[in-house]
């Protein structure tokens, strides 16, 4: 019998062991666990964090309200129904932002590709992202799924990002480009729980005003800890033993600094503005006029590589020089002061007409004006 069941006998307590959120840390309790202990495996574990999800969100919902158009050269024509409508089973908006959302999260997307009686792709079919392979065998790309197999017609791989290397033939995204800031991130997420889990056992230190050799205080620093989990966090000593937790304060851990520089770069990673984001730092004050200025850099430095990926692999499913484009207009729209500066602009140059306008705006053209009314106004 060890000195800690000689002085706390285990009859006189008896409650089921409760497994800790920090019970893998090299010292339970506000020590998180090792670094060593979030290598990011599926990049889905990230979206948990705030951060990467809304950033991953305002990404997908932006593309989302872009329109798909088709162009001949210079000249608009009618858009056919696999660009109209790409997936049968929803509308061309969810279609859109789950693509940018597999973009974002896994740096890839694939797109499983269903034929016409004719041979003509009718249908596309986003497949899950961490359920598809990819390999290459004599300089030919090949695809699986559930067990089949599938060529470069039959699966269209978009790639967010990519390096001309044989040995990794799958597209990076932002998570996959910094792994180590979204590992920290998940790390900070983990020290944030243990602090303020009341199940957890802090770090402490445990005296007694007793002669212990070194092997019964090992025994008895072990009982103590196993007591109070066994207990609900409850302690209760006797012998002249003191257990004075050593709680780690967020203050002076530099734990609240830490968490908003990375919050920062992770929206620096998905390019992603810090305000958009309502995160703390300098910030400044947004009006109507940079407001549109930051969605033209925000179209010109993020989300143009989505729209460039999906508007390259669509078009191959179109004829000639035919080419698909998202309206990128839809996400530059000013306020109303400069929307009518514009078409009082593009009136007055000649460049349209009231009745172009009105048309675009789903209304009727003004009635024409009374010619003898019009007259009289001339004479007077």
């Amino acid at each position: 019998m060890g000195l800690f069941d000689k002085w706390f006998p285990k009859e006189s307590y008896n409650a089921e062991y409760k497994e800790l959120v920090a019970r893998n840390a090299p010292l339970d309790g506000v020590i998180p666990a090792s670094y060593s202990e979030f290598v990011l495996g599926d990049p889905k574990q990230v979206l948990r964090l705030p951060v990467v999800y809304r950033s991953i969100q305002i990404i997908a919902n932006m593309a989302s309200q872009l329109e798909l158009e088709v162009f001949d050269g210079k000249r608009k024509v009618d858009s056919p129904p696999i660009i109209r409508k790409p997936d049968v089973n929803q509308p061309t908006a969810l279609f859109i932002r789950q693509i940018v959302t597999e973009l974002a999260t896994y740096g890839e997307c694939f797109l499983r590709v269903y034929f016409d009686g004719r041979g003509a792709a009718s249908s596309l079919d986003i497949l899950p992202t961490s359920s598809v392979g990819v390999t290459k065998e004599n300089g030919r790309i090949k695809y699986s799924y559930n067990g089949q197999s599938f060529n470069q017609k039959q699966i269209k791989h978009l790639k967010l990002f990519a390096l001309a290397d044989d040995n990794d033939l799958h597209g990076k995204g932002p998570i996959q480009a910094s792994k180590s800031i979204f590992e920290l991130a998940l790390l900070l997420e983990q020290y944030a729980m243990v602090q303020f889990d009341s199940d957890a056992i802090p770090r402490g230190k445990l005296t007694t005003n007793q002669e212990i050799n070194p092997e019964d205080l090992a025994e008895l620093a072990q009982g103590v800890k196993e007591f109070i989990q066994n207990n609900g966090g409850i302690l209760a000593l006797t012998h002249g033993l003191d257990y004075e937790p050593i709680v780690g304060d967020p203050t002076k851990t530099q734990f609240i600094d830490v968490q908003n520089m990375v919050n920062r770069m992770i929206a620096a990673v998905f390019g992603v503005p810090a305000e958009a984001l309502l995160l703390p730092g300098e910030g400044s004050s947004m009006t109507y006029q940079n407001v549109s200025q930051s969605n033209i850099r925000f179209l010109q430095n993020t989300l143009s590589a989505y729209l460039n990926v999906i508007e390259v692999h669509l078009s191959e499913f179109l004829t000639g020089n035919k080419q698909v484009r998202f309206r990128e207009d839809d996400l530059l729209r000013l306020d109303t002061k400069g929307k009518w500066e514009v078409i009082e602009i593009q009136q007055r140059v000649g460049y349209t007409s009231g009745d172009e306008l009105r048309r675009e705006e789903g209304k009727e053209p003004l009635p024409e004006p009374n010619k003898e009314l019009k007259k009289e106004d001339d004479e007077i």
